[in-house]
């Protein structure tokens, strides 16, 4: 996009010379916010976040689960999907912020029943779920960050 030869700076210069190029100040904000949050506990939280959304989001049969879940915890729940971080994008970033702790008791007892699936047997039906040996070991590592 800003390369002075071909990208969109290049285009808009052939037809106005005297354009002058300014980085986005958005794009900029957020790349220093990123560069400042070298701190061992945001970088932690940040891939414990992405963790969490990659392990729901990449597995339909999960992510099913959660949203059955989160119908049993808090069926008035606006949002039922976790969004993934976006690097460049502040906005979209602080948007699945929200919606990640808004699900949070839902993804904890998920969670929860996934690695443990005889205190909830009851509650998701035992014989509907069953989990692969990654589906079982992956919450209860998870959870111990959270």
């Amino acid at each position: 996009m800003s390369s002075s030869r071909h990208g969109t700076q290049a285009l808009i210069r052939e037809k106005s010379p005297k354009a002058v190029y300014t980085h986005c100040r958005a794009h900029c904000l957020n790349l220093t916010i990123v560069h400042s949050c070298d701190q061992p506990r945001i970088r932690n939280m940040i891939g414990t976040f992405n963790e969490v959304c990659n392990f729901f989001r990449y597995s339909p049969k999960r992510n099913k689960f959660l949203l059955a879940v989160n119908e049993k915890e808090t069926p008035e729940a606006s949002k039922t999907t976790l969004l993934s971080l976006c690097r460049t994008r502040w906005v979209e970033k602080h948007e699945a912020h929200e919606v990640f702790f808004a699900l949070l008791p839902s993804i904890l007892r998920a969670l929860e029943a996934m690695s443990n699936k005889r205190l909830f047997a009851n509650q998701f039906g035992e014989t509907a779920w069953n989990w692969d040996t990654d589906s079982k070991s992956k919450p209860r590592q998870t959870a111990c960050y959270m």
